[in-house]
């Protein structure tokens, strides 16, 4: 299931190369490191994130986990990634609820493009085929 908004696609992990997310994540570790817990040393090579890619697009399929890639909607999948979103800790039942997390580049921060990514996620998880009920920012 690929998103779209104004500036983004939205792209599943089966429709975005490995090389792209590993450069992304080598780009911002500095920036992403206050956040995000300690990391594997390998994370940002493509051959992890070829692993990483394919349990991402089996969640995906399975409905346990939701992750999109962003890049510029005119590059399409040969796109340098400027961000991530993705839905998890998938709570089915009469909770229906998951936790949204998101990050940009350092380069792409303050043009917006993190809402878009964002918006555009919270118009996918509210209507099928995840159909859910509540979200929660994490």
């Amino acid at each position: 299931m690929q998103l779209s908004s104004a500036r983004l696609r939205l792209m599943p992990p089966e429709a975005v190369a490995a090389a792209a997310v590993a450069e992304f994540l080598a780009r911002n570790a500095a920036h992403f490191a206050p956040w995000e817990p300690p990391r594997p040393a390998d994370i940002a090579t493509e051959a992890y994130q070829q692993l990483a890619l394919s349990q991402q697009a089996l969640d995906f399929a399975h409905g346990q986990g939701w992750r999109w890639y962003a890049v510029r909607a005119e590059q399409g999948q040969a796109g340098r990634v400027l961000g991530k979103v993705e839905l998890s800790g998938l709570q089915r039942g009469p909770s229906q609820s998951a936790k949204l997390g998101y990050s940009i580049d350092a380069r792409e921060q303050g043009q917006g493009l993190a809402s878009e990514m964002v918006q555009a996620v919270l118009a996918a998880a509210f209507s099928a085929p995840i159909d859910l009920h509540r979200l929660q920012a994490d």
